[in-house]
């Protein structure tokens, strides 16, 4: 990636567009043909068409989740609640909590030691072709790293114990532009939390 290229995606896409304005100035003045310079701003139209797009699905996740947590908030009292009435039946037994999940079965009392997905702090960037993590994590636990590309299924990418990754992969396909998703989850013992947000990254190559 070049040196002038800068590193966010907001400035990414100022500079496309500052670029695709005054193509057609330098181009009359350097003589070059117009055929390269309709290539070359369509070229520079689609990256940008492509970084509005992750910002809108960005802007809907955000959406989505500030929904999902009020809704939760306001309902998960009245769950809890029936779940006491539940446990309080003169009917009620330990597997019919268990097959609800409001016993905590010995198998689970396992997982006390494994912190929440809420401990787990993700920095990344992209630069020089690949994908970089840094992890800020408790000691003893890994990491384990699932990613999609193009809007696919997820797939586990690789389990790390350290606090650094990189993704060095190539776009499928050959490529321009890939849009790549990443989410992480906690792992002990064999027991891994829920996994975390999901972080979106434009990969161009």
């Amino acid at each position: 990636m070049s040196t002038y290229f800068p590193g966010s995606e907001p400035e990414r896409r100022a500079w496309l567009l500052l670029f695709k304005q005054n193509l057609p100035v330098a181009g009359q003045r350097l003589g070059i043909d117009p055929n390269r310079l309709q290539d070359m701003e369509r070229k520079v139209d689609t990256m940008i068409e492509r970084i509005d797009k992750v910002n809108q699905k960005e802007t809907e996740l955000a959406a989505a989740r500030q929904e999902r947590d009020e809704d939760r908030e306001l309902n998960m009292p009245q769950v809890f609640d029936f779940a006491k009435e539940i446990k309080a039946s003169s009917n009620y037994l330990q597997s019919i909590g268990e097959a609800l999940g409001i016993e905590t079965s010995g198998g689970r009392k396992s997982a006390k030691g494994l912190p929440s997905i809420e401990k787990l702090e993700v920095k990344s960037a992209f630069k020089d072709q690949k994908v970089s993590f840094e992890f800020k994590k408790p000691r003893g636990i890994s990491v384990i790293i699932y990613c999609r590309r193009n809007g696919e299924d997820f797939i586990q990418l690789r389990q790390v114990a350290k606090n650094t990754y990189e993704d060095t992969r190539t776009n499928a396909n050959g490529q321009t532009l890939e849009k790549r998703e990443y989410r992480f989850s906690l792992i002990k013992n064999d027991v891994e939390t829920e996994p975390s947000a999901i972080y979106s990254i434009a990969v161009i190559q």
